[in-house]
């Protein structure tokens, strides 16, 4: 099956040449999926690879099966639904940039106040207080500020909104009720403003992109080439059948069938 993806590309590459061929998004798309199933497939050529066969054996069956995602492209909603998503990669970036800067900043910041204050030291102060907190009781000590990574992946969960409140009630519990304003905090610039920001670029986009196909549907063709073509067509005839177009002609008022509606 991958040699037939592969033959597949080298045709139409071959037919179309390679630029023409990645000036449409099917194609590409169809692109990166041969190119990773060739990749997972030279991987299980080699032993030495940490991955084992059957797991790399796996990813490539399930990169084979993203292949089906071109029919959504025949039926017209899930078409237009693909280049919305295309035209969103680039602001999207942008504003996730921007999200990931504040998620990096509070994890910085929450590194520096809450650092090593979740342990599993029974012998720690705040241990028997973070304990009897429902941050303690959920086992939700694995989200804490003790590095950067886990203070990314903490501020993650407090963006999408998972149960901040039991992490918040676990922290005020091991430095006092004034780390709740840390969390407050990030919920007005992660949340109020990051997150809600992405989400209107998506809106934004989809609003756009119906609203230029609602214009496409009401638009009224353009009729100036085949008037010109009809006029041309009327002169032509007019020239062949040898009728006057002068109206001082003699022969003029004996043919009216062939007069000119805007004639006198």
């Amino acid at each position: 099956f991958t040699l037939i993806l592969v033959l597949e590309t080298v045709f139409k590459v071959a037919t179309i040449g390679l630029d023409r061929y990645l000036s449409t998004h099917i194609n590409r798309f169809d692109f990166a999926i041969t190119t990773s199933v060739v990749v997972i497939y030279l991987l299980n050529c080699f032993p030495e690879v940490p991955v084992s066969h059957a797991t790399l054996a796996r990813i490539s069956q399930c990169a084979r099966l993203f292949r089906f995602c071109r029919l959504l492209d025949r039926y017209q909603p899930y078409h237009h639904f693909g280049r919305i998503a295309f035209k969103l990669i680039p602001p999207a970036v942008d504003v996730l940039t921007v999200v990931a800067l504040i998620c990096y900043a509070f994890a910085v910041l929450g590194v520096f106040l809450f650092g090593g204050l979740i342990n599993d030291d029974p012998t720690d102060p705040n241990y028997e207080a973070v304990a009897k907190s429902s941050y303690g009781q959920a086992d939700y000590k694995v989200n804490n500020f003790n590095d950067i990574g886990m203070g990314m992946v903490t501020l993650f969960e407090l963006l999408v909104v998972n149960n901040w409140f039991m992490i918040a009630d676990g922290f005020s519990a091991a430095c006092g009720p004034w780390a709740r304003a840390y969390f407050v905090a990030f919920w007005a610039f992660g949340v109020l403003v990051g997150l809600n920001l992405f989400l209107s670029t998506i809106i934004e986009a989809f609003t756009t992109e119906y609203e230029e196909l609602e214009e496409a549907d009401f638009r009224l063709p353009d009729f100036s080439a085949a008037t010109a073509l009809s006029n041309a067509l009327y002169v032509d005839v007019k020239q062949s059948l040898q009728i006057p177009l002068d109206p001082t002609d003699p022969t003029y008022e004996t043919l009216p069938s062939y007069r000119s509606s805007d004639g006198p």
